[in-house]
């Protein structure tokens, strides 16, 4: 699967942009630990892409805990909307 037509001209003019097409049930994710939360991998079909939410350690011009904690956030979020579960941010105590 290659990315979607137009897609780096579309992020660059700040419009949103389709990345991959494919049915959820086709989709699988999972996030490391190494990744910290703060990104994912996708398996979809024969394909695997690595997701990060940030830039690489190091790269950012502001606070890296602050941006640590953003992409660990956005990685919440999809998590969440990959999965069945309703809120993956709690442990499995909580969801008893």
């Amino acid at each position: 699967m290659a990315c979607s037509p137009g897609f780096s001209g579309s992020l660059k003019a700040g419009r949103p942009a389709t990345l991959f097409s494919a049915a959820l049930s086709d989709v699988h994710a999972s996030c490391p630990w190494y990744f910290l939360s703060g990104g994912l991998v996708l398996a979809i079909g024969r394909g695997t892409y690595r997701i990060s939410f940030g830039k690489p350690a190091g790269s950012s011009d502001g606070d890296e805990l602050e941006t640590l904690s953003a992409m660990r956030h956005a990685g919440r979020r999809w998590r969440q909307a990959l999965s069945a579960e309703p809120d993956l941010a709690r442990t499995p105590a909580q969801h008893e």
